[in-house]
C-alpha cells in the first residue's frame, strides 16, 4: 500500500510552487505543531469514536521537511450474556449462563520521515514516508456463571509509515488538515498495511 504513495510524493517534491505562494510568505515561520481526529481502528460505522492524532513538522525549505506523527486510540466493549437453562440434545440439560465480557483494546503508533509539499494559493498538498513503531494491546475479562477469565496480548512492531493530506491556509499561524494516513505494521508481514482518515487543525510558528 505505500507504493501507492509515490505519484503523490512525486508531486508533492517535484511540481513548481508559485512564488507569490510560497511558504515563506508567513514571515520565516517553518515549524507547526497540530492536534485532530483519526479512524485507526474503525471497526464499523455506528463504532465510529475516533482517536486522537498529533503531529510535528519542521521544513527546511518551501518543499522539504521532516516530521513526527503520534496516534493513540483506546476503546472498550462490554458483551452481556444472559442464556436461560434449556434442554440439549438426547435430554441433556444445558445450564443457564449469565455474565459478561468486557475488552479493551489499546493501539499507538509513532511514524516520521521525509515530507514533500507543493502549495497553491492557501491550499497545500503534502506527501511523506519513513520509519514506524507500533504497539497493541488487547485485556479482555470475562465472568460466566461463577467463573471468571482474565488475560492480554500485547504485540510491538516495526514498520513504515506513509502520508498523504491537504492543508488548507485560514490565517498566518492557522490551518486546518484532512488527510490519509498509511502503515505497514510489520515490515515482515505484507498484509499488516492499512489506511485510515485524520483531519484537524495546525498551528504554525
Amino acid at each position: 500500500m505505500l507504493c501507492r504513495l509515490s505519484p503523490f510524493l512525486l508531486l508533492a517534491t517535484m511540481t513548481p510552487a508559485p512564488v507569490a505562494a510560497q511558504p515563506s510568505a508567513r514571515g520565516g515561520l517553518d515549524q507547526s505543531i497540530d492536534a485532530g481526529a483519526q479512524w485507526a481502528l474503525l471497526s464499523s460505522v455506528r463504532d465510529a469514536k475516533p482517536g486522537v492524532q498529533v503531529a510535528w513538522r519542521r521544513w527546511l525549505s518551501p518543499r522539504a521537511g521532516f516530521g513526527l506523527d503520534l496516534r493513540l486510540t483506546q476503546k472498550a466493549t462490554t458483551r452481556v450474556f444472559d442464556s436461560p437453562a434449556q434442554a440439549g440434545p438426547e435430554g441433556v440439560r444445558i445450564p443457564a449462563m449469565e455474565g459478561q465480557e468486557g475488552r479493551r483494546i489499546s493501539s499507538y503508533g509513532l511514524g516520521g520521515g521525509i515530507l514533500g509539499r507543493t502549495v497553491i494559493g492557501r491550499v497545500s498538498l503534502i506527501g511523506g514516508a519513513g520509519p514506524g513503531l507500533y504497539f497493541d494491546r488487547s485485556a479482555h475479562d470475562t465472568t460466566i456463571n461463577a467463573s471468571q477469565h482474565a488475560g492480554s496480548t500485547t504485540i510491538r512492531s516495526i514498520g513504515l509509515f506513509g502520508l498523504m493530506e491537504m492543508e488548507v491556509r485560514a490565517s498566518r499561524h492557522l490551518s486546518g488538515y484532512a488527510g490519509l494516513r498509511v502503515e505497514l505494521r510489520d515490515v515482515r508481514d505484507p498484509e499488516s498495511s492499512f489506511g485510515y482518515p485524520t483531519v484537524g487543525l495546525r498551528v504554525a510558528f
